[in-house]
């Protein structure tokens, strides 16, 4: 089918991009720390082309790409050629109109091919080239996304929570309402309630945040006129303390504050105490607080206090820093023990299991030697479906197939041209068709990841619940617990229900 040149150009203009997330970073243990460099003003944005230039641009790429653009039909020829305009926009010299176009070509098709790290690689681009408005446009781009069949959901659900995040830090109520409300859709798609009650609680937390935002304007205008006004200070100081985590901004105005409590202690931040003793003093103070506090308010008040402990405990000695370190433990347990998952492999190439590889949403992997050692538990996930077994950090490297009928195979064993990775159970029935996740003569197990094409046997195959999928990426995450909805996903010996 020849495509019609206008309706190209007005679907390019409707698709603009937006910023690309970070990736994780994962620095080599062995590389040095990089020499300090002097900061580099950031290079100045375009302004978004007119309509004449875009048209002109639009028309001239057209006339180069039309005829792949005709021919990409499947999901794999739109997933290269979005990748082959991506690299031409990147690529693209000096002209801006070209520039915007092939990049907002280049995010149309990703779209289409629902390649969602090409998508937001593209909108990354325009956004640190053009003036446009990078939130709302990585929020459009998330939504248009999810309604692609065949997106990632797992990747998007991060994208939602990195995105909200980043919109809250803004004050971009409206945008992270809009992403919060995208993560419940994708939550439901997925059917897991755990997954669910989290975004139902993040969009909740959201609108808190912004009812807060409020309080705190209102608060603002009013010290406009009245600035001895010590009950507005407290609403203020208390909203970019303990709800935005902006201590910098936050404690004058709680110095200020009708709070005695939070005053006295907020003064003696200001003060800026370099003497240890005090440093602890301050550190202790914080942490009382922490204790009339609830939810999100005493986490902040808690991980504040463990900023001074930190600063303090190098030059402690005796009880304090026993004190100290104990504190810090329990910060540090805390957060470690929150329903939180670690993501240590992501990536449809099982070779680089128990590397150190960062090269994008979907080619990363940490040393399992870098895996916290209080882990419990082992997620394997893919398209939306996730199954959950229990785990130890000893054993992650191993094939634990004699310890029950459900197992983990992590010694990623290369065999018949092919690596076996995955959850497997022994009741998995192998037979045409199935995937052997692991390989031990003379029985063979289905299950959950990478293996062995059955009944082939020279190929690399992907599997979900024994049966051959195409090819895909899977993700590997651990956590030290789960939720009580993530319990009813655990693969146990006396339960092999099938991952939701």
């Amino acid at each position: 089918m020849r495509m019609n040149r206008s309706l190209w150009f007005l679907g390019t203009l409707a698709l603009i991009g937006a910023v690309a997330f970070g990736q994780e970073t994962q620095p080599s243990d062995e590389s040095p720390a990089p020499a300090a460099k002097a900061p580099v003003a950031p290079a100045a944005k375009a302004p978004i082309p007119d309509a004449a230039a875009l048209k002109k641009a639009g028309d001239l790429a057209n006339d180069v790409y039309g005829k792949e653009i005709s021919k990409a039909v499947n999901l794999e020829q739109k997933a290269a050629l979005g990748k082959k305009l991506l690299q031409s926009g990147i690529d693209e010299p000096g002209d801006h109109a070209a520039r915007y176009v092939l990049l907002g070509m280049a995010m149309d098709m990703a779209v289409q091919a629902a390649d969602v790290d090409t998508a937001f690689a593209a909108v990354g681009e325009q956004v640190k080239g053009f003036e446009v408005d990078g939130l709302k446009l990585k929020a459009d781009t998330l939504a248009k996304l999810e309604r692609v069949r065949g997106a990632d959901g797992t990747v998007l659900a991060e994208q939602c929570t990195r995105l909200i995040d980043e919109a809250i830090v803004a004050d971009r109520y409206e945008v992270a309402k809009q992403v919060a409300e995208r993560g419940i859709v994708l939550a439901k798609k997925t059917g897991d309630r755990g997954a669910f009650q989290a975004a139902t609680a993040r969009q909740q937390e959201v609108q808190a945040i912004e009812t807060g935002h409020g309080q705190a304007q209102k608060a603002l205008a009013i010290l406009t006129t009245d600035s001895n006004n010590t009950a507005a200070y407290l609403t203020v100081g208390r909203f970019y303390c303990f709800a935005k985590g902006d201590w910098e901004k936050g404690v004058p105005m709680l110095a200020n504050s009708s709070d005695k409590a939070l005053k006295a202690v907020a003064d003696m931040e200001v003060a800026k105490p370099t003497e240890p003793a005090k440093q602890v003093e301050l550190a202790d103070a914080w942490w009382d607080l922490a204790a009339k506090e609830k939810g999100r308010s005493q986490r902040r008040l808690r991980e504040h206090a463990g900023e001074w402990y930190r600063k303090a405990q190098p030059r402690l000695t005796g009880v304090p820093k026993l004190k100290a370190g104990i504190r810090l433990e329990e910060i540090q347990r805390i957060a470690e023990n929150s329903p939180v998952w670690t993501v240590i492999f992501r990536s449809d190439d099982p070779s680089i299991w128990n590397t150190n590889v960062n090269q994008g949403r979907s080619r990363f992997a940490i040393a399992l030697s870098r895996v916290p050692n209080n882990v419990r538990f082992l997620r394997m996930a893919c398209a939306g479906k996730s199954v959950i077994i229990p785990i130890t950090k000893e054993t992650l490297d191993k094939n634990n197939s004699g310890e029950g009928t459900v197992f983990w195979n992590g010694g990623a064993r290369h065999a018949y041209n092919a690596v076996t990775l995955g959850v497997a159970y022994k009741d998995c029935v192998v037979g045409r068709g199935s995937i052997l996740v692991c390989i031990l003569p003379p029985v063979d197990w289905g299950g959950f990841g990478f293996g062995v094409r059955g009944w082939i046997n020279d190929k690399q195959g992907y599997a979900w619940e024994g049966k051959e999928i195409d090819r895909t990426v899977f993700e590997i995450a651990v956590a030290p617990s789960i939720t009580p909805e993530e319990g009813k996903q655990l693969l146990t010996d006396k339960d092999t229900r099938k991952g939701k």
